[in-house]
């Protein structure tokens, strides 16, 4: 079974004030681009972290500082699921949540690896189906 988890986002302007913000609105999770302040901001306000990272050593550093699972983004553009299947080698208990070229075509294939908690893809919210409101049919792609 499938569970999806709405989540706030990647928010590329992440600051003190809007993760205090998010805290206070009970929001569960940050995605933002930034690590390091942020990762330590997070965690402080029991707050999920889950900072991007494009190679290896930004994943590395995204786990030392504390994030819970780290975005892997582009995953297809660095290899996608045999970029993760190599990481889980020197990495084993990193968790990561690939975006970017994820699609339905290929979600599969990357939930089925140990190392992935969740996937991310806009494939899922179209601007054309939010523009119009149609939350139904943004579902169904979502059950996809």
């Amino acid at each position: 079974m499938i569970v999806a988890i709405i989540l706030g986002g990647t928010i590329p302007q992440i600051n003190v004030k809007l993760i205090a913000v998010f805290a206070y609105i009970c929001i569960a999770s940050i995605i933002a681009y930034t690590l390091w302040y942020y990762i330590l901001k997070t965690n402080e306000l029991g707050l999920v972290s889950i900072p991007g990272a494009l190679t290896p050593t930004e994943a590395q550093n995204a786990y030392t500082y504390g994030a819970d699972f780290v975005k892997l983004f582009p995953a297809e553009v660095v290899g996608g699921v045999g970029m993760l299947k190599a990481l889980a080698g020197p990495y084993g208990s990193m968790k990561f949540m690939p975006t970017g070229g994820v699609s339905v075509k290929n979600v599969e294939s990357y939930l089925a690896l140990k190392n992935v908690v969740c996937c991310g893809g806009s494939w899922m919210v179209p601007g054309d189906l939010m523009d119009k409101g149609d939350f139904a049919g943004i579902e169904a792609l979502a059950r996809e």
